[in-house]
């Protein structure tokens, strides 16, 4: 079924001028300005899609045209101001609302394509534009990518046009496929704000079950709760100045744990990654993968092998005994006080 872009575009103005003229119906001089501005909207509308090779767009538009000579037979009876207005006024009015409209979506596009960028999309940003300039009110745009050689996230990117024809991204779905686990597909939709949101990585860290700051606050997916839309719900850990992962990492004895390492293993920590890192255990070399845990107040650790490292049965010699004592000194229990906030 083709897009009428023209149908689109007067749905939207004719929506507009209903809303608007519940305001003024009282008032009949409001009348003449109405149809001056319906007549404007006509011309220009005319003008855009007068070449169109679309059926259903030409059909649409040859109505537009009737209706555009019967609002110029009511505003001007005088068949000589008619002609004038057509020949000469209506043409240069139509232009400086064409260049009007050509700016706005200059600007729009530049809005969306920094938006986009934030949320990490900023390869969908031709496809977007490509439905637009079909006219699509409301429309999702699907992209993958490979986060690893086992794990895929798909999404939907979700944009919509306001009544005054400016498109916003409303959000995203996020779906988590782990060839590991087929069985167990995780998925979520993220709304977005006008200037805060979650973004692709942050979605893929928050549905693989990990933590991320955001916002100065620490975040979780409950996979155990939903909200009225079927969506997990967000947990939020006031943790304030209790979860320093500085002080958490201090009591490992990791490998080249300067400054500037550790502030890139605190950052890449804050935003959710499982980052692998080095101990140095009685004096050999032992990779392991740390993720944050603030609704403990610890660090998770994990082997070379992906398996969690836990002190609560017997540790084999080679399994990262050395690290028991620490790894108890790093976790504290939660004050009851603390405890977490759910929100949508």
């Amino acid at each position: 079924m083709d897009n009428n872009r023209v149908e689109t575009e007067l749905a939207r103005w004719l929506e507009m001028e209903a809303r608007i003229g519940k305001l003024f119906s009282n008032t009949p001089s409001a009348n003449r300005v109405v149809l001056q501005q319906k007549l404007g909207r006509y011309n220009l509308l005319v003008s855009k899609y007068r070449a169109t090779a679309n059926l259903s767009e030409r059909y649409t538009l040859a109505i537009v045209a009737q209706e555009r000579r019967s609002i110029e037979r009511q505003l001007y009876p005088n068949l000589l101001i008619r002609l004038f207005r057509r020949l000469l006024t209506a043409p240069i009015l139509t232009g400086r609302m064409v260049k009007i409209e050509e700016k706005n979506m200059k600007q729009n596009t530049h809005m969306l394509q920094e938006k986009l960028q934030r949320m990490g999309f900023s390869d969908v940003l031709e496809k977007v534009q490509e439905k637009i300039g079909q006219g699509h009110s409301q429309f999702s745009v699907p992209v993958s990518h490979f986060m690893d050689d086992q794990t895929r996230m798909d999404y939907k990117i979700a944009v919509v046009a306001h009544g005054n024809g400016e498109y916003h991204i409303k959000g995203f779905e996020a779906a988590l496929f782990d060839r590991r686990k087929t069985a167990d597909i995780k998925g979520r939709f993220f709304e977005q704000g006008q200037i805060n949101g979650v973004d692709a990585i942050q979605a893929f860290h928050l549905l693989s079950g990990r933590s991320v700051e955001m916002n100065g606050k620490w975040c979780q997916l409950d996979f155990n709760d939903r909200d009225e839309n079927g969506n997990y719900l967000l947990k939020d850990y006031r943790t304030d100045q209790e979860y320093d992962l500085r002080e958490k990492l201090k009591n490992l004895p990791l490998k080249d744990f300067g400054f500037d390492n550790q502030q890139k293993l605190v950052d890449a920590l804050k935003a959710g990654e499982r980052k692998e890192t080095t101990l140095i255990l009685n004096g050999k070399e032992v990779k392991i993968f740390i993720e944050a845990n603030p609704q403990f107040r610890t660090l998770t650790l994990y082997d070379e092998h992906a398996k969690k490292i836990t002190m609560n049965k017997p540790i084999e010699p080679n399994d990262l005994s050395a690290v028991r004592s620490m790894v108890n000194r790093i976790g504290e229990k939660p004050n009851n006080r603390k405890a977490s906030k759910k929100i949508s």
